[in-house]
């Protein structure tokens, strides 16, 4: 039993870190002036049993504050990993050299799970249930990220939270 709950933990270990994006922006400076804050985005994905968060942080020098959701993966599609045409998931291209990664998951009716928010923005906002959530990876250093994730994903869905469609 401890083997199988040390593969399991080591699984959701490995999609924690294959779902890590991170990016900066601003912190531009003009002399002594910063013109525009630096702004510190972090996206990931983290499994307790068949609960899956995903969160976007976004950390300033005002704090950190957080958007997400928290949903029953036996109660989830996931994208088809092996459909590279799929609208469900895939690489999209900005400028040349940054790439950010899409992801939906999408919820068995009836259910709606409710994303959430924390910190001086999000936290004074009414979230609404869903019947999707679209995960971003911000600044992908490798596109093959999004469907590695998605493999391990799945294989993770297979393993230990049978899908109930």
């Amino acid at each position: 039993m401890a083997l199988a709950e040390d593969v399991q933990s080591s699984l959701a270990q490995k999609i924690k870190k294959f779902s890590e994006t991170r990016q900066v922006q601003g912190g531009n400076k003009i002399g002594n002036r910063v013109w525009f804050p630096e702004i510190r985005f972090r996206q990931y994905i983290k499994l307790d049993g068949c609960n899956l968060t995903a969160e976007n942080e976004e950390t300033t020098t005002q704090g950190i504050r957080t958007h997400g959701i928290t949903f029953d993966l036996t109660k989830t599609v996931l994208p088809d990993p092996s459909d590279p045409d799929s609208a469900d998931w895939g690489i999209v291209s900005f400028t040349e050299g940054v790439q950010w990664g899409e992801i939906v998951f999408r919820f068995i009716k009836p259910y709606t799970p409710t994303p959430y928010g924390t910190g001086d923005l999000y936290g004074s906002m009414e979230f609404s249930p869903v019947k999707l959530y679209l995960f971003g990876m911000q600044e992908l250093q490798d596109v093959e990220q999004p469907h590695r994730l998605l493999v391990l994903l799945q294989h993770y869905q297979t393993q230990y939270c049978a899908f109930i469609g």
